[in-house]
């Protein structure tokens, strides 16, 4: 098998409006990233950051009634030229969507279906996309069953999902996407609500996928100790924006905004287990309230009144591979 290598997604100035009224402001605003054949990227970031609306807006998963998506998203599904996923009509991305782009979504009760077997659901891509016969897609999503660690995957297939545990739902939802080897993965918080055992597991389960199918991969999550162990590269987010980013082991190593370092400074360290964690004081602002100057000033222990309030940073492009919205990062990096 040839794997996709260069860029898979190209993202330039997404940003996402809920509601259509003049005078609405964004909830994502001007989001940009790459996303590159066999790699992770992981989008981080507290609840209410927005990365769950920017990855629900590139599969036009947000109510075009109720929400307004500006920007755009060039796709390389692998053969043929690019696709701008935030503007696909209703038809084409019902083709793309569980095809060559899948989503592995945060609750996987509410999102598998209650009255349908999980051999039946798991094949569904299979038989929708690629024509295959009912055995066909049985016999596959079997296979794929067993390759993402459910026991017993034919008897198991059978079952309904109040019948298995919340780490073989979350697998079963990676068997789903992962049934018609997409060539772009989008994972929304897939560990969350696992305990430490199954989540490393299942990101086990996940990084050896991606290695067989040379997939490219966008991580959702709030937990930086999952980015550690999984990513590539790394995009923080806060109230909508793009703080930072870069490759991962710069940023955790040698991270240049306040809230970076604050997130990192809130995770438990096994080198120093008598140290006190620190809390990040206020909390993410309404989306609908409007900030003047940098929207973390509030939050910032490095805050400059007068300057942080008033001025609205750039995110500043440090080497070329690393950037930061910060304008004072110049003299907290040296500090």
């Amino acid at each position: 098998m040839t794997f996709q290598t260069g860029n898979v997604l190209e993202v330039e100035n997404l940003s996402v409006y809920f509601g259509r009224l003049p005078g609405s402001l964004p909830v994502v605003r001007e989001v940009s990233f790459t996303a590159v054949g066999g790699q992770t990227l992981a989008v981080v970031g507290e609840s209410g950051s927005g990365k769950s609306v920017t990855g629900l807006a590139l599969l036009s998963l947000l109510n075009r009634g109720l929400s307004k998506v500006t920007g755009s998203g060039n796709f390389y599904p692998g053969s043929g030229p690019p696709v701008d996923l935030l503007h696909l009509d209703t038809r084409k991305m019902r083709a793309l969507r569980g095809d060559r782009v899948a989503m592995i979504f945060q609750e996987p009760m509410t999102s598998l279906n209650p009255s349908l077997t999980l051999g039946y659901q798991v094949g569904e891509a299979l038989r929708i996309h690629r024509g295959a016969s009912r055995r066909q897609a049985r016999a596959e999503a079997i296979e794929m069953l067993e390759r993402v660690g459910i026991p017993d995957a034919p008897r198991r297939a059978d079952s309904y999902p109040h019948e298995i545990s919340g780490g073989m739902r979350q697998r079963v939802m990676i068997a789903s996407a992962m049934i018609s080897r997409p060539t772009l993965l989008i994972a929304d918080e897939p560990t969350t609500a696992l305990d430490v055992t199954i989540q490393a597991q299942i990101l086990d389960e996940l990084k050896k996928l991606q290695e067989e199918m040379g997939m490219s991969m966008i991580f959702i999550t709030h937990d930086l100790g999952v980015v550690a162990e999984i990513a590539h590269a790394v995009l923080v987010m806060y109230a909508g924006q793009v703080v930072e980013q870069g490759p991962v082991r710069r940023v955790l190593e040698r991270p240049r905004h306040p809230y970076t370092r604050a997130l990192l400074a809130s995770v438990p360290r096994l080198d120093r287990p008598k140290t006190t964690l620190a809390a990040i004081a206020g909390r993410i602002p309404d989306p609908q309230q409007p900030i003047a100057g940098c929207r973390f000033h509030p939050r910032c222990p490095y805050c400059v009144r007068g300057l942080c309030d008033v001025r609205e940073p750039e995110l500043d492009d440090i080497d070329g591979i690393q950037s930061v919205r910060c304008v004072r990062w110049p003299e907290l990096e040296a500090a």
